[in-house]
């Protein structure tokens, strides 16, 4: 594989394979000897497009023929039964000209931890004020406090950082407690520190305060005794107390920082013995002025808990005012965001990285450090056209758990209780919100215990928050809880054997359905999860079904999509039936709108699923549901720039139309003026779309299953036949009722599609700050609900009007990004309009070149797809171009105007066949400014 060129060898000769393919065998490739899903190749290969896996299984196979690997006895790739597939064959590196496989295919390995300390300047802040009252002679005793991973050793070694880099002269010492099986040892930590002091720059002067103040100390330090010191502290081993030594190490404290303040760091309090605790104690309420700053990291909820030494001692001091406490929180998403730029380079990081590091860390550091690394060694997280973006599906990286988390969180499971244990089990199955009644009603237990044990658990901050409570129909008062952490969640879940975890579902869904008898809708989710869960189909069915039409109210495309594809898979084990029959087609209704909006219209997926709807709808002699097929498939067609098809299949719409109601005829009026359209024939386009338009037909009554309304739709194309034939008022006021009848409708993919057809129609009036404003409009919304096709038309007006805003790279930029999500989407129709935009915008900035070019790819467009609506306008900007490009010094001006005025002649004659008046009417006055001496004829 020569990956710069991406080209396949095999000797000296070349292996042609589609860009998939070779996408395919790339991300396998890089990946030897690891199991990578199908899920995940979905991911990696087809992006946010949704294929079947129909169209992975092709792609495969294309890859296996072009390798000559047998699927039966592989060399190269090996297929895991209903799992994925695995890269087997030896890989080594290749040097010079020669052919060479890059193992981590230039996405190198980012080095663990190599990012600075994020979102928490204010603790720094902080700490720096309390170093600056001690430096004054006011002694500071600070407890740094969180949860395990939430950062308190990383915030205590960046300020000691900053100390360092200061240039301040400070003495500083540090020393951890450990944890121990057996009885801890006395002072461990801070025995430790001492040792560091006394080895470093000053020690002659902490020796010298050893021998002093505190020779008890220094008895225990061996490695801080002279010959002579061992002969003098003999006699001092009898004579130490604990009192003793408490005074000795303040005395010793306040001696080291007479001339230079000393910060003193011990970690990991929770784990220190009986003794230093005490110490800390009698540190911080002597009264002797001293330079001191004393620093201790410590678990909270586990302090709190066991009722730690160090939880009285803190208890006592911060009742008396003698220390500060800084209690660390999670980080926020803008927090995690500034990791990962630190961390990962120049390159940008997509919004989707952060999103799922941050919901899968909570903000808290350590985890969040973890997962990043998990992602990047698995390949998951990988720089693709200059964006860190994610590779694998969410629902992938939702469902792994590094090691090192899953052990740290298992240890923490192991330290609880036995009924707390319990209860956190069930609660994993019962969800990371969940009700105490449906942990009760699972555990076979009373509510009052469950809550109590749960109440328990929140005070230990450790696992679980309260949420309050919420009323059940059935009159149960619930209490609500969360997992602080939705890793804690999955390790439990996982912990539990499959045949107990169905068990648990099977016992919540039935309690939680009897409690909202009546109106299940309200957890139609929850319900469907738990029945899944507990291997009833029957009642999963039904719950998805009824979580899919709510996740559809509410806009939530995505939602249906993981709602109806279990459901495909349940009924897919169940025996062949005309009931069945019935329910798969009712759903894959459903499912084809939503494609058609997400997926976009030219989506594999989509083909697949209208083909299926089309089988269910003949074997059931459904005439609606052929209907919907056929309008969808003359969509596909349509957009994909096949509009020679779109137009057969609109003719038997239109017949199959008769058979059905008045909703039906607007409908195939609509997609058959659209068509004709597009076509370039006005007169067809006039007589359907004004057959449409005279329809008595409400918004509800012409709402579709898929795709847009066509009551608006029919006069968004109406508009811009108006305008092509010269009647701009006209145009105008259709497309405001368009507007007006999308806002009333409330479906963002209608709204999308009304604003763009306008904005469109702006753009061509020159109109610019309009179209500006309405396109930014389409933007948001196409974003927000992941409508590809009006995203990339929003694109590409809001390019256009830069240009003439003076920003022309930055315009002519979003052009080519628009075209390029259209592009990447298959998505042809409308594509000439669009590069006519472009070759303008060229034209605005004297770029004759790269719109010349433009101009021939849409003429080409405009040739084989049979889309001639603005064909006129292409040869009229292509003379343009001509002129200002043959006008440059070196080209013959003469040769150029005889070239041009030809395009001229052609667009004219050409906007005259289609009646576009328009069209010929900016021919006329165009082509006068253009070519000197022309006159303008105007076109009554």
């Amino acid at each position: 594989m020569d990956l710069r060129a991406e080209r396949l060898w095999r000797g000296d000769r070349p292996v042609a394979l589609r860009p998939k393919a070779w996408a395919l065998l790339r991300y396998l490739i890089e990946r030897p000897e690891i199991l990578v899903t199908k899920e995940e190749l979905h991911a990696a290969v087809w992006g946010d497009a949704i294929v079947s896996d129909d169209t992975l299984t092709r792609t495969m196979g294309e890859l296996r023929q072009a390798l000559a690997d047998d699927a039966r006895t592989p060399r190269i790739i090996e297929t895991v039964h209903r799992r994925g597939f695995r890269f087997i064959a030896a890989l080594r590196e290749g040097s010079g000209s020669e052919p060479s496989v890059s193992v981590r295919g230039g996405s190198a390995a980012i080095e663990a931890g190599a990012a600075r300390l994020v979102g928490r300047e204010a603790e720094l802040e902080r700490l720096a004020e309390l170093f600056r009252q001690a430096s004054a002679g006011q002694r500071q005793i600070v407890f740094l406090e969180g949860e395990p991973g939430i950062g308190k050793s990383a915030l205590a070694r960046a300020f000691l950082e900053r100390l360092r880099a200061s240039g301040v002269p400070v003495l500083i010492a540090s020393g951890q407690c450990v944890e121990q099986q057996v009885e801890r040892e006395a002072y461990m930590a801070v025995l430790e520190a001492l040792d560091r002091l006394g080895h470093g720059p000053s020690g002659p002067e902490v020796m010298t305060a050893l021998r002093a103040v505190a020779p008890s100390w220094q008895a225990q330090l061996p490695s801080l005794q002279t010959p002579a010191d061992v002969e003098r502290l003999s006699q001092w081993r009898d004579l130490t107390t604990p009192p003793r030594m408490l005074r000795e190490f303040a005395g010793l404290m306040e001696a080291i920082s007479i001339e230079v303040p000393l910060v003193l760091v011990l970690e990991d309090l929770h784990w220190s013995d009986r003794g230093t605790p005490d110490l800390l104690a009698v540190l911080a309420q002597r009264p002797e002025r001293a330079r001191l700053m004393v620093i201790g990291t410590y678990r909270l909820a586990q302090a709190a808990a066991l009722d730690l030494p160090i939880q009285q001692v803190r208890t006592t001091l911060r009742a008396r005012r003698r220390c500060t406490e800084i209690v660390l929180e999670y980080l926020s998403r803008r927090d995690v965001a500034a990791y990962l730029a630190d961390r990962l380079g120049t390159s940008r990081v997509a919004d989707d990285v952060v999103a799922i590091v941050h919901s899968r860390s909570d903000g808290n550091p350590l985890f969040m450090t973890v997962l990043v690394d998990r992602l990047l060694a698995r390949g998951w997280l990988a720089e693709r056209g200059g964006d860190w973006r994610l590779t694998a599906p969410r629902s992938m990286i939702e469902g792994d758990v590094p090691d090192d988390l899953r052990h740290l969180l298992e240890g923490l499971f192991l330290a609880a209780s036995p009924d707390e244990q319990d209860v956190l089990g069930v609660a994993s199955v019962a969800g990371a919100v969940f009700d105490a009644p449906n942990v009760a009603s699972a555990l076979g237990d009373t509510t009052e215990n469950v809550e109590a044990i749960c109440h328990r658990l929140c005070h230990a901050r450790e696992w679980l928050e309260d949420l309050g409570s919420r009323d059940w129909p059935d009159g149960t008062l619930a209490a609500r809880y969360r997992f602080r952490h939705a890793l804690f969640q999955r390790v439990l879940y996982d912990r539990l054997p499959p045949s107990r975890r169905a068990a648990m579902h099977e016992r919540i869904g039935t309690r939680l359905e009897a409690a909202y008898a009546g109106r299940t809708a309200e957890v139609s989710g929850e319900l469907a999860a738990h029945f899944q869960g507990g291997r009833d189909g029957g009642r999963a069915l039904a719950y998805l079904e009824q979580a899919a039409a709510r996740a559809y109210e509410r806009r939530a495309y995505r939602d249906v999509i993981a709602c109806l594809e279990p459901a495909f898979r349940w009924l897919e084990t169940q025996p062949d039936s005309a009931q069945r029959a019935r329910d798969e087609l009712r759903l894959r209704r459903r499912y084809v709108t939503v494609l058609s909006q997400t997926a976009g219209y030219t989506a594999d997926i989509l083909r697949d699923n209208l083909t299926r709807t089309q089988d269910l709808g003949r074997r059931l002699d459904d005439v609606p549901a052929q209907f919907d097929a056929l309008s969808e498939l003359c969509l596909l067609h349509a957009n994909t720039g096949d509009l020679i098809r779109a137009e057969e299949i609109g003719r038997e719409l239109g017949a199959v139309a008769e058979l059905l109601d008045r909703s039906a005829t607007l409908q195939g009026c609509f997609l058959r003026g659209a068509v004709a359209l597009w076509r370039g024939d006005l007169t067809a386009a006039e007589r359907l779309l004004g057959e449409g338009l005279s329809l008595p037909v409400t918004l509800d009554q012409a709402e579709r299953p898929y795709g847009v309304n066509p009551l608006v739709a029919i006069r968004s194309f109406e508009g811009l036949r108006r305008w092509a034939i010269g009647d701009s008022a006209g145009a105008r006021a259709i497309h405001h009722e368009a507007l007006s009848l999308a806002e009333r409708h409330g479906r963002p993919f209608t709204l999308a599609q009304a604003l763009t057809f306008h904005a469109t129609m702006l753009v061509l009036e020159e109109d610019w700050a309009e179209a500006g404003r309405l396109a930014a409009r389409t933007r948001e919304i196409a974003e927000d609900y992941g409508f590809p096709l009006w995203r990339g038309a929003a694109l590409v007006i809001l390019g256009r009007v830069l240009v003439e805003q003076g920003e022309a790279a930055r315009g002519i930029g979003e052009i080519e990004s628009g075209l390029g999500v259209l592009c990447a989407n298959g998505l042809r129709l409308g594509l000439p309009m669009r590069l006519g935009l472009l070759a303008g915008a060229c034209l605005r900035v004297g770029d004759a070149e790269r719109g010349l070019a433009a101009v021939d790819a849409a003429l080409d467009q405009c040739r084989d797809g049979g889309g001639h609506f603005f064909e006129a306008e292409l040869w009229r900007l292509r003379g343009e171009l001509l002129l200002r490009g043959r006008g440059a010094e070196g080209h013959d001006r003469s040769a150029g105007t005889v070239e041009a005025e030809e395009c001229f002649t052609k667009a004219r004659s050409i906007a005259r066949v289609h009646a576009a008046r328009t069209l010929e009417w900016r021919v006329d006055g165009r082509r006068a400014g253009a070519v000197p001496g022309r006159k303008v004829r105007r076109v009554s």
